[in-house]
C-alpha cells in the first residue's frame, strides 16, 4: 500500500509544483483523476474497482462526501483549490501517516 501512496502523493506534488504550467499540472491531475476511482474501491470497500460510469454512480449513492470532493475537482475551481481538494482526497484514501 505505501507504494500507492508514494504514487498519490507524487501526483499531488505534480500538481502543487506546476499550478502555474497547465499542460504540465493537467497531466498529473488527469493521472491522479483516473485512480482515485479505483483506490475508493480497493481501499475503502475492499473489492475490485468498477468502470467509471458504474462507479460514479455507486459512490454518489453510498459515500456523499467523497463524491462531492471528485466532483469539485472537475469544476472551474483554481487549480490551488484543485490540490487543496486532492490533498483532502488523498488524506481520505490513505489517512495521515
Amino acid at each position: 500500500m505505501s507504494g500507492h501512496k508514494l504514487w498519490l502523493q507524487g501526483r499531488i506534488n505534480g500538481m502543487k509544483d506546476n499550478v502555474d504550467n497547465p499542460i504540465i499540472f493537467e497531466k498529473y491531475f488527469t493521472d491522479f483523476y483516473g485512480q482515485i476511482f479505483n483506490y475508493w474501491y480497493w481501499l475503502l470497500q475492499n473489492k475490485h474497482s468498477q468502470p467509471i460510469y458504474i462507479a460514479t454512480e455507486e459512490i454518489a449513492a453510498t459515500n456523499t462526501e467523497y463524491y462531492e470532493l471528485i466532483s469539485k475537482l472537475i469544476s472551474s475551481i483554481a487549480p490551488t483549490d484543485k490540490v487543496k481538494v486532492a490533498e483532502e482526497i488523498g488524506m481520505r484514501l490513505f489517512g495521515n501517516d
